[in-house]
């Protein structure tokens, strides 16, 4: 019994008579007595393993949870309300968390908008599929009524590249207010319509056809000449054959004092001389053609006292030269004298047939 206890009790029993006091005293005896032995019996059978057990269980009771104890748990599950003066998590109270959402814009409306997670339903399915070769697995939508993967790559298929400069495009029809096709950029169709213009490189269409069929269309100067020859003139082997008068000389080509004709023009011409051959005797002239190297364009062969002609067609570039020589005897480059004048019976002349870019000799 502790000391309280007995203070107490002798405080009470301070009244008592002596005849009861007595009888008290004897009782508390006998009380204390037998208290005393068995607490003592009992402590006498404990061992030291049993109290070491018993402060291993106390170390893993909890400590009496007040407002002020900070409470660890791996996981809190309550089917009540919870209240607590500040959660943490992570470090940061849920207010923190909260204001921070606000401050960023998110509302409920904003989360309300979102799509849940696709699952498969009555229109998407999502198909898994692994490659045996790979080990690849590959997620597949599909969907019904829906446009699928496949709807999406053959339209895709049917659609133009980007439209640059390095593009060629084709197609049935073109129409616009205004089309510009630029180096590089071919533009082919059965039918291209423009209601303003049509440019290359800001050139009208028309423009350049026009300037074109210009450029194409041959265009001929007009070069011809005629030259004849005087009275009873000799000519010897070897010589040119003189014609000094000059009765045509259109575009300057004829000189008559060379006996020579220049091509002003690069084209295709004609050319006729005449002479006489010198009484018994054989003669020969030959027509030639010089840019640079001389040729032989024809060969006129005679006897007797007769008149000859010959003519070429040939192919001359500008300043080529054209003459004929005496390379066989000799021979007569005469007038007559029946108007008095003298008539032109031995002529050298020449036209222009066409102007050209290239050709060949005959």
């Amino acid at each position: 019994m502790s000391d309280n206890r007995v203070s107490t009790l002798e405080k009470n029993l301070t009244d008592i008579s002596n005849n009861r006091l007595d009888a008290v005293e004897g009782y508390i005896t006998d009380l204390s007595d037998n208290r005393v032995s068995t607490l003592e019996t009992t402590l006498s059978t404990l061992s030291i393993s049993d109290v070491s057990g018993i402060t291993d269980e106390l170390s893993k009771k909890q400590d009496e949870i007040k407002t002020t104890s900070n409470l660890s748990l791996a996981t809190l599950d309550a089917t009540g309300q919870i209240t607590c003066g500040d959660l943490t998590i992570d470090g940061q109270s849920i207010q923190t968390y909260v204001d921070n959402a606000s401050g960023s814009g998110l509302t409920k409306s904003d989360i309300d908008g979102k799509q849940d997670i696709l699952t498969a339903g009555n229109n998407i399915s999502i198909v898994t599929t692994t490659d045996t070769t790979t080990n690849i697995t590959t997620n597949t939508i599909l969907a019904t009524n829906e446009v699928t993967q496949d709807d999406l790559t053959s339209a895709l298929s049917l659609k133009q590249q980007t439209i640059n400069a390095s593009v060629q495009l084709t197609t049935n029809t073109i129409s616009s207010s205004n089309i510009t096709g630029r180096i590089g950029t071919t533009i082919s169709a059965p039918t291209i319509s423009a209601t303003e213009k049509l440019l290359v490189e800001e050139t009208d269409i028309n423009t350049l056809i026009d300037n074109k069929v210009s450029s194409s269309t041959p265009t001929s100067a007009a070069v011809y000449f005629k030259a004849r020859g005087g009275l009873n003139f000799e000519i010897n082997s070897g010589d040119i054959l003189e014609y000094n008068t000059i009765i045509l000389n259109e575009g300057g080509g004829y000189d008559d004092t060379t006996f020579e004709f220049t091509a002003p023009v690069t084209g295709l011409y004609h050319f006729i001389l005449s002479f006489y051959s010198y009484a018994a005797y054989a003669t020969e002239v030959e027509m030639y053609q010089n840019d640079g190297v001389e040729r032989v364009i024809e060969i006129l062969r005679g006897d007797g006292f007769k008149k000859y002609f010959g003519s070429v067609i040939t192919f001359c570039n500008e300043g080529d030269e054209i003459y004929s020589k005496c390379t066989l005897n000799s021979l007569l480059i005469i007038d007559g004298s029946r108007d008095g004048n003298g008539d032109p019976l031995c002529n050298f002349s020449g036209f222009l047939i066409t102007q050209m870019s290239s050709g060949t000799y005959g």
